[in-house]
């Protein structure tokens, strides 16, 4: 207390009797301006024991609250101020349990709180007991030694655990009268209740503080008991509305008596847990559950008031129940505390009203005589005398907040217990009612079923009548059906007849055509000799589908199965459309999840599938647009899919079903501007099925068409696995015959490897390089770059698509391997996009030719390319250059030949150091490393070692290191006089002139 509260606190207390008497107030004011030079603070702050007695605590069952007793206080932290010798006369007096609205002064979350305590003999070597309710840390002591304590104390607000102890006593000693001080240290920098931010303190016997814990949490165990009660009722009429959905009020009176029980759980929670962090969350979610408990209760009201819901007062209700909501949360989240004190008018408010409305609803249905009702109001009654009495403790008949909060408990059992008896008596009144609507249903079900008989019997008499006419009619359509079969029997033989009788004459035209073909010159000739043999071929081809939808129909087109590499097969009739391709600019894709595939499958069957499908894509795809085919595993692997999608004009939604069928076209104008007859896709469905597959389309009109067929995978493996050997036998005899073919050739010609799967264009590239240049084959990328790294070729021309690598990879694998990364690189292929070409660019390619490419732009290509590697060869060979500068070196040469270099240093006085052993440490074949250093500098390894070795001996001579023969030896010549002959041969003057130069 201050001196200047002193000066008003009496000023106004003495001076209001003598306002009469000017002369009085002048002597009481100069008495009281003495009074403040007395030593007042040293007076009020004097420790006044708290005087602890049997008499004073037995008012207190529950122990003496010490809240507003004699504390001090001091902001800050020393541990010696719980020694009861450090002085308190300047400390602060408080009252412990402040808050934000009432806080200490120079409150910073750490404090000193001290009590003087004295007793009389009734306690000595009685056992005392303390209970402290915070939400920071704390630690007690007493005369200067711990007692107590809960959480952790800290002065950073990291090092500090909050914790609460409810219902936990501090036991603790007193011998004598005393005075004893009790010292408590207390932090709490967190505010998670920003009202209570202080602590709260009772004394009084253990046994008492014990026996009134105890009984607190039997009172606090009960919230459970209610709360299960409640729940018992929920799932109740949970089930009675899953056992009858139309009753609504079942599933509102749930969801109202689920939140009331969430409440309860929450408070339960709220007074058990010792986490403060915990507690203001929970007391945040009671706010919301209490919210959504008034919504659910409103619902109700609604629910048993009116017949048909009120949707506006129901958009409202859920309204400002969504924005209390949404405030609260917004609370909570902004200051990371309880928000419930701050929410308490808006929410009472909003209890009342909806209470009051709902009120009102019960009211106007209880006067419209709706049976039940009433039970809703009385229970209402009820309810609010229960918050009147106990809740607001109007009459205080109620001592403590938790034995309100148990009786609150059972009241608030009462107002579901009556919504329980009114939704019991309102199904007993359904079920009532049910059954008087199935005795009316039995009952008419009863005539109906006099009704059904005498309809059956006229039924049955007409089924009689109506079956005697089925069987007549099934003799004359199964007459007619017979003689079907003999006119479809007749038409198949004409029309095998008819396909053999035209056969005959079209081998007479298309052999004497490809005879005419060989022998004229005149180009008009050729140009119908070629028009004659390629419509004879379309007829013939014609003909042949129509011998083989005969064979169909008849059932006698046979299997005949043979060992076949699928993908070489399909790929070799996909190969057949690429010049039509390129004539309509069509870009044509080949993707396969197998490198090689051996079947067991009749392979002209695949083959005619195959070409029936790519013949149609191509047909009825545009200029410039895309087919792909596709040949892919499936999860078992027992099934192969082959897919050919397109980018065509596609078919109409309507005409898809007809697709399949004989003699249909999408198309059946005489404007349309596709030729066909209609039978492709029905042949090749019907040799699908005949391979035991399936086969199905997928088509949109102007964006494409997507034809799926899969086909059983039958493998037998030891045919396949002799078929293979053959072919490995076959491949090893062809690789026999170009090295044999290659040491022949002058070796002075440059080195070509032609990669190309398709045998026909690797042999004609290789016959027209073959004059010029030594030319390697191979027959796919792996093959192509196993080759390349053991010959190290002058020039690779690769092809862009083939199996196992195609030729994005070879380039990309020949410029990454250090053996071959020089090599120049010419990518062959009929894609030619702008796409590809940037693609084959990135990957470092060095030329990109299209199909078909012209021989003489090839043979310049591959010219210009060999002499631009010949032009570096001569700009570092001739001046060495390579010796001390060579940053002008791409990277992968820079490093190969930094490596180079730095090996023969390091064994510049080896002697034996030769080309061996640097091929060995380079992990080089001799020929490798020969061709490799002849590619890139134009100097063969020995020359380089010799070289290096020169030129090093040359610095030391220049730097007179030593003699003749000292350098001699120092890199790595033997005999002096050849070290003499070879430095005055490389240089032009002797090594003894060296120093000169």
């Amino acid at each position: 207390m201050s001196s200047e509260w002193m000066y008003r606190y009496f000023s106004g207390m003495i001076t209001l009797p003598l306002r009469k008497h000017s002369l009085s107030r002048y002597l009481f004011k100069f008495f009281l301006f003495c009074l403040l030079f007395l030593p007042v603070k040293p007076l009020l702050a004097q420790q006044q024991p708290l005087i602890l007695s049997a008499d004073t605590l037995a008012k207190y069952p529950k122990g003496q609250p010490l809240q507003h007793a004699h504390w001090f206080y001091k902001q800050g932290d020393n541990p010696h101020w719980r020694s009861p010798n450090i002085s308190d006369n300047n400390w602060t007096p408080v009252s412990t349990n402040f808050g934000s609205n009432k806080l200490l002064a120079g409150w910073s979350g750490i404090g000193w709180f001290r009590l003087w305590i004295s007793s009389n003999n009734s306690f000595q070597n009685k056992m005392l007991g303390l209970r402290i309710n915070h939400d920071g840390a704390s630690e007690i002591y007493l005369d200067g030694k711990q007692i107590g304590g809960y959480g952790k104390v800290g002065k950073v607000k990291s090092n500090i655990v909050a914790a609460r102890a409810a219902y936990t006593i501090v036991p603790f000693l007193i011998n004598d009268g005393g005075p004893h001080l009790l010292a408590i240290r207390y932090s709490n920098p967190n505010n998670y209740f920003p009202e209570f931010i202080g602590f709260e303190t009772w004394l009084g016997t253990y046994q008492q503080m014990s026996a009134a814990a105890s009984v607190s949490m039997q009172r606090n165990d009960l919230l459970l008991i209610s709360a299960g009660a409640q729940l018992a009722l929920a799932l109740l009429h949970i089930f009675l509305f899953v056992w009858y959905p139309k009753q609504k009020q079942n599933l509102i009176y749930s969801l109202f008596v689920l939140f009331s029980a969430s409440t309860i759980v929450i408070r339960f929670v709220i007074y058990d847990t010792t986490d403060p962090a915990l507690q203001a969350v929970a007391n945040n979610v009671f706010s919301a559950v209490v919210i959504l408990s008034t919504f659910a209760i409103g619902l109700l009201f609604y629910a048993v008031s009116y017949t048909v819901l009120p949707k506006w007062r129901i958009i409202i209700l859920a309204s400002v129940t969504s924005g209390l909501l949404i405030y609260l949360t917004y609370l909570s989240v902004d200051c990371g505390c309880a928000v419930a004190n701050k929410l308490s008018p808006i929410l009472n408010l909003y209890y009342l009203l909806v209470n009051i409305d709902g009120i009102r609803a019960i009211i106007v249905a209880i006067r419209k005589r709706k049976p039940g009702v009433w039970l809703i109001g009385l229970g209402m009654f009820i309810l609010a005398l229960f918050f009147f009495i106990v809740g607001v403790n109007f009459f205080g008949l109620f001592e403590d907040e938790e034995l309100i909060n148990q009786w609150m408990s059972l009241g608030l059992l009462v107002l579901p217990v009556c919504f329980s008896i009114y939704l019991a008596l309102d199904f007993a009144r359904t079920n009532r009612n049910l059954s008087l609507q199935l005795q009316h249903v039995q009952q008419l079900s009863e005539l109906n079923a006099t009704q059904e008989a005498e309809k059956l019997r006229l039924i049955t008499e007409q089924a009689q009548q109506l079956e005697y006419t089925v069987v007549e009619r099934t003799t004359e359509v199964m007459a007619q059906a017979e003689k079907l079969r003999e006119m479809d029997a007749v038409k198949s033989r004409f029309m095998i007849n008819l396909t053999h009788e035209f056969r005959t004459p079209l081998t007479l035209i298309l052999g004497p055509i490809k005879q005419i073909l060989t022998r004229v010159t005149d180009k008009q000739t050729i140009v119908q000799a070629n028009t004659i043999q390629r419509n004879a071929e379309r007829l013939l081809q014609l003909i042949t589908q129509m011998l083989d939808l005969t064979k169909l129909e008849a059932g006698k087109m046979e299997l005949s199965n043979t060992p076949t590499e699928l993908i070489i097969l399909i790929r070799r009739n996909f190969l057949s459309f690429e010049s039509l391709a390129n004539e309509k600019q069509i870009d044509l894709r080949f993707l396969s999840d197998w490198e090689i595939l051996w079947l067991l499958i009749d392979k002209n069957k695949v083959e005619m599938i195959v070409l029936n499908l790519l013949s149609n894509a191509v047909k009825f795809t545009n200029s410039k647009g895309q087919i792909i085919l596709s040949l892919r595993k499936n999860a078992d692997l027992n099934w192969l899919e082959l897919k050919i999608r397109d980018t065509g004009v596609g078919i109409p939604k309507g005409k898809l079903p007809f697709i399949f069928d004989r003699f249909y076209q999408a198309d059946p104008s005489d404007s349309r501007s596709h030729e066909g007859t209609g039978i492709g896709l029905a042949i090749t469905k019907e040799l699908v099925t005949l391979l035991g597959g399936n086969m199905a389309l997928n088509s949109i009109e102007g964006k494409g068409t997507e034809v799926t067929v899969h086909l059983p995978i039958n493998e037998t493996a030891a045919v396949i696995e002799q078929e293979k050997a053959n072919i490995l036998e076959s491949s090893v005899s062809r690789g026999q015959l170009d090295h044999i073919e290659l040491t022949n050739i002058d070796k002075e010609l440059p080195l070509i490897l032609v990669i190309e799967d398709n045998p026909e264009l690797r042999d004609f590239i290789g016959s027209i390089l073959h004059p010029v240049y030594r030319v390697l084959q191979a027959s796919n990328g792996e093959e192509g770059l196993n080759i390349g790294i053991a010959q190290i070729p002058d020039l690779v021309i690769t092809d862009l698509m083939m199996p196992i690598m195609d030729g994005y990879q070879v380039c990309s694998e020949f410029k990454q391997n250090e053996k071959t990364s020089h090599i120049p690189v010419i990518i062959l292929t009929a894609k030619s996009g702008i796409e590809n070409r940037i693609t084959g660019l990135e990957i470092m390619a060095d030329a990109y030719l299209d199909k078909p490419f012209d021989e003489r732009e090839l043979f310049i290509t591959i010219k210009n390319l060999i002499a631009i590697r010949k032009q570096l060869q001569q700009q570092y060979g001739k001046t060495d250059a390579w010796l001390g500068q060579h940053a002008d070196l791409p990277a992968m040469e820079k490093v190969f030949l930094d490596r180079v270099l730095l090996l023969v240093e390091t064994h510049l006085d080896d002697e034996r150091y030769s080309v061996e052993l640097l091929a060995d440490d380079m992990n080089l074949s001799r020929t490798q490393l020969h061709r490799k250093l002849k590619a890139v500098i134009a100097q063969s390894p020995g020359d380089l070692i010799r070289i290096v070795r020169l030129q090093h001996a040359y610095e030391l001579l220049r730097n007179k290191v030593g003699t003749v023969a000292d350098i001699s030896y120092m890199v790595g010549y033997g005999n002096p006089k050849n070290f003499s002959t070879s430095f005055s041969k490389h240089f032009g003057f002797s090594p003894t002139e060296a120093s000169n130069h």
